[in-house]
């Protein structure tokens, strides 16, 4: 009973530690074994029949600590009746089995890049949320998760601020070196993870950016925030429909030229959207349009291809020197895109993002072989250190 329980309080929402009790010279203990069905038929939720045959019953026993031992038996005895304990016990029983199970998962390192965006402030990825999100997808927080890339002030949500690709490319610099040993393996850190799980949330561009510097590599989660999420934002839909992804062609561009990459899944980007005119274009755009359009790994996945696809065409058969990237996605689809062009893509990646109570777009950075540099204020970062 008392390893099924991990020696924790088995009420709802107590799981107090009931090892041991500093007392005022020694240790001592607290916690009891408390009957659901009463071992006395007079005792609360006692009955005739069952109080004997149950008394000694290992399933019949709760741990409680002092408190709670009261609350069921003197303070509320009518609000917990037999079903009620009984249901708190295998709740119990069952959060234990599930922490203990995941002793066996492989550690990852847990990466959040969240930050504000003009018009919504977005909450830090909490200890909860990370754990129960990596645990269903087989894996487990490392002793320094999560850990920030970049941290952005909340004073800063406009990607088109000079002062805020000051702090993002400041960040970026900074944390990179630490980040690729811990991918690569060479990190001094006894403790390396097996994988990052990644939580991203902030502006297109910087998760484009971001997903560069990552790379894409095997041992890498990527995780999608859902906001009308009852409970969990990280945690992926149950039961959700795949969704479908097409690659368009306009034209055809030529050696050394620019091009177009327009990504449509939350909104579709039109013509009117774009600066630049009469450009070859490649479109992916999703069958289901909106907030869910990423909305199981599987999708990820499938969008992921379709990167491929459309970046083989501009690397491989166009041979452009410039690509300019419109982004329409949920946040892990930006992160994705951007760790696609690391692993074929040389030419000139012009990223560029809306405006805040415009349709249309505006630059905000380019990425090349080399760096990534902000024009307007010539913040740059070396992307192969």
């Amino acid at each position: 009973m008392l390893y099924r329980a991990a020696w924790r309080c088995q009420m709802d929402g107590c799981a107090e530690d009931l090892r041991t009790h500093l007392g005022a010279t020694t240790t001592c203990n607290f916690s009891y074994l408390a009957h659901i069905v009463a071992a006395s038929p007079d005792g609360p939720r006692g009955d005739p029949a069952r109080s004997a045959e149950l008394a000694d019953d290992p399933d019949n026993i709760l741990l409680l600590c002092d408190k709670c031992h009261r609350t069921i038996d003197r303070v509320d005895a009518d609000r917990y009746s037999v079903e009620y304990l009984n249901a708190m016990r295998e709740r119990s029983v069952a959060a234990v089995r599930r922490l203990l199970d995941t002793l066996a998962y492989p550690r990852a390192r847990a990466i959040s890049l969240i930050a504000s965006i003009t018009g919504q402030v977005h909450p830090p990825l909490t200890q909860a949320e990370m754990g129960e999100a990596l645990w269903s997808q087989g894996i487990r927080a490392d002793e320094k998760s999560p850990q920030a890339l970049v941290s952005i002030p909340r004073q800063l949500p406009d990607p088109h601020d000079a002062a805020y690709w000051s702090v993002v490319m400041r960040g970026l610099r900074d944390s990179t070196v630490a980040l690729r040993g811990v991918l690569e393996g060479s990190s001094s850190d006894e403790q390396a993870p097996e994988r990052l799980a990644l939580f991203p949330l902030s502006s297109t561009s910087v998760l484009v950016l971001a997903g560069r510097v990552i790379g894409d590599k095997a041992n890498v989660t990527v995780f999608q925030p859902f906001r009308n999420a009852s409970k969990n934002r990280w945690l992926w839909p149950v039961g959700s429909s795949a969704n479908q992804f097409q690659l368009s062609t306009a034209g055809v561009g030529e050696r050394g030229g620019e091009a177009c990459l327009r990504v449509s899944l939350t909104f579709d980007i039109a013509d009117d959207r774009v600066p630049i005119s009469g450009a070859p274009t490649m479109h992916i755009r999703a069958e289901r349009q909106g907030i869910d359009a990423i909305a199981r790994p599987e999708d990820l996945f499938a969008f992921g291809l379709c990167v491929d696809e459309a970046l083989k065409v501009l690397q491989d058969q166009w041979k452009v020197g410039t690509v300019h990237l419109f982004v329409g996605a949920p946040a892990s689809a930006c992160l994705r895109l951007g760790q696609k062009l690391q692993a074929r893509h040389h030419a000139t990646v012009v990223v560029y993002e809306t405006v805040q109570g415009s349709k249309g777009f505006e630059e905000t950075i380019r990425i090349t072989r080399r760096e990534a540099r902000h024009e307007p204020t010539g913040e740059s970062f070396d992307l192969n250190p």
